[in-house]
């Protein structure tokens, strides 16, 4: 394990001890104002921890070289807490693996160089969407097995279906698909079905001619023309009308279609992501969606786990929350412990807002739980939280879980590919299904 430290002399020391473990081997490299080192002239590295703290552009620069040219490599940025709030911008939209923010970070920091060069990191911690700086936050399971999914549908130009309830992130889902494309280079553009008026859909997607209708004094081109050699993200599509319905099924089936008003034949070449917080089947039984439109959007299907079943990675997204508000508060132990106990309805969305929220709310350098709303302050004690759980609790937890993901890998054996079937006899919906796949990180 080899771990590259370009700081001034001073900070790379500090650096060094912060970070000492057997297992890693440092190349100090010393930062000077103004002196670009040559990315090709430094030796191998599995970790680079490049100092940021002045001259900004220089050290920018040579993440960038690094990240190019070292792709299996991990670098991360360290910043003093000074010169945060000048670059913070920055960090955020560079293609890192990490970010540290000195002093508050130290112990994060040191947790994660120990968990890296331990012998015991596992695949979880090496699943990585290498390309893209998109954050799909956590380590549990089934987000280990969403990064597994964009890695290998992402390159496909098939259609996806993306489930979920509202609040998990599903836009965060067809951007990283998007980016892991051979469509990366071109535009990647988002209509939400449930926020647009049906009589509007139609002339959003697909545009129309001048005086194709009162107040049309100009041709105006459709979200299918502008997302020409990209992609076209389609969120709550179980909301669109009937008539965009099947306006949609046809540029599926050709790729061609017309502007409202027009007479003219256009063609885009889109891949098409759609995202629902509906159970689809529920939705073709009750008439209100196409059965050949939901069999051309499902060729690939994920469904997006709600937080509920994924409460290990609440305080890491706790923590990525207070970094991108831009706050050098913290929250203690027992007011994580309990926020990871509540079932958190609205799911990521609600808990980004509740933690922005706290921390304006909170006094001092310390948010606790009473700076939270009074729902989720209403929770058991710390003491019996899902992270204190006495062994016979625990154990029983465990036993719980361990059958259920045999009970699926047994019903996955017996049905194979049939998905609908398996969710008919298992008496739960296709979404509860694919929900309990990726809860497990069984493969599918």
């Amino acid at each position: 394990m080899k771990i590259l430290v370009y700081a001034s002399k001073e900070k790379g020391e500090y650096l060094k001890k912060l970070v000492s473990s057997g297992n890693a081997d440092f190349i100090f490299i010393e930062k000077k104002e103004s002196a670009l080192v040559p990315a090709d002239t430094i030796p191998y590295f599995d970790l680079a921890l490049i100092s940021v703290s002045f001259d900004f552009d220089t050290s920018f620069s040579l993440i960038h070289h690094l990240k190019e040219q070292r792709t299996g490599s991990k670098v991360a940025a360290i910043a003093d807490k000074n010169s945060y709030e000048n670059i913070a911008d920055r960090l955020l939209g560079m293609n890192i693996d990490d970010y540290f923010i000195l002093p508050d970070d130290s112990k994060r920091l040191s947790w994660a160089i120990e968990k890296f060069t331990s012998p015991k990191n596992t695949e979880k911690d090496t699943v990585k969407l290498p390309d893209s700086n998109l954050q799909i936050i956590g380590d549990s399971p089934s987000v280990i097995n969403m990064l597994k999914f964009i890695k290998k549908t992402g390159p496909s130009d098939l259609p996806v279906l993306i489930e979920g309830e509202s609040g998990t992130g599903k836009e965060l889902i067809a951007n990283a698909l998007h980016s892991q494309s051979q469509r990366s280079a071109g535009p990647i553009i988002a209509v939400n079905c449930g926020a647009m008026p049906h009589d509007l859909l139609e002339n959003e997607l697909f545009g129309h001619e001048k005086g194709a209708f009162t107040g049309a004094t100009g041709q105006k081109r459709g979200l299918f023309e502008l997302a020409d050699n990209g992609t076209l993200f389609i969120d709550e599509i179980g909301e669109m009308d009937a008539a965009s319905q099947v306006k949609l099924l046809r540029v599926l089936e050709t790729g061609n279609f017309r502007r409202l008003g027009g007479t003219t034949e256009l063609h885009s070449d889109v891949r098409i992501i759609a995202a629902t917080n509906k159970v689809l089947e529920n939705e073709i039984t009750a008439g209100r969606f196409r059965t050949d439109l939901y069999y051309r959007l499902s060729v690939i299907r994920i469904a997006v786990p709600p937080l509920r079943e994924r409460a290990s990675d609440i305080p890491l997204l706790i923590n990525h929350f207070i970094r991108m508000a831009g706050t050098d508060k913290n929250l203690s132990e027992d007011t994580i412990k309990i926020l990871s106990s509540y079932s958190w309805p609205g799911n990521i969305r609600e808990l980004k807002n509740a933690v922005n929220s706290a921390a304006v709310m909170s006094e001092g350098n310390e948010i606790t739980i009473n700076d939270f709303p009074e729902k989720i302050r209403r929770q058991p004690p710390a003491s019996q939280s899902v992270y204190a759980q006495d062994d016979s609790t625990e154990t029983l937890k465990n036993f719980i879980e361990t059958a259920e993901k045999e009970f699926f890998i047994r019903a996955l054996n017996r049905f194979g590919e049939n998905k609908t079937e398996m969710a008919k006899a298992l008496k739960i919906s296709r979404d509860m299904l694919y929900r309990k796949l990726n809860k497990y990180g069984i493969e599918y």
